[in-house]
């Protein structure tokens, strides 16, 4: 494990001076809590000096739409259209 504090995410201290080619950070949010993380994370991202893309997976709400992608917008993040759809087609059906 990489982390002295999983709650802060801080690394230890061996880790700290890495240099790395890619890395990949994984979290999950509730719905209720994106306009407060995507507010924490654009100021932070304006300071790394290097490139970095976000993604966000999110269902359908019942009705087709995206509710997320306004509330992205509205917050200043464009919502590209293009999507990876999960149908579930791997899972055995079960009848109830």
């Amino acid at each position: 494990a990489f982390l002295e504090d999983p709650l802060t995410g801080k690394l230890k201290p061996e880790f700290r001076k890495e240099k790395v080619l890619s890395a990949i950070l994984e979290f999950k949010i509730r719905e209720d809590q994106l306009e407060q993380v995507v507010g924490q994370l654009q100021p932070v991202l304006a300071e790394v000096d290097t490139v970095v893309s976000w993604g966000l997976a999110t269902r359908f709400a019942e009705d087709g739409t995206l509710p997320v992608r306004s509330r992205l917008e509205a917050l200043g993040v464009p919502a590209r259209p293009n999507a990876k759809i999960n149908m579930g087609l791997g899972r055995p059906i079960v009848e109830p």
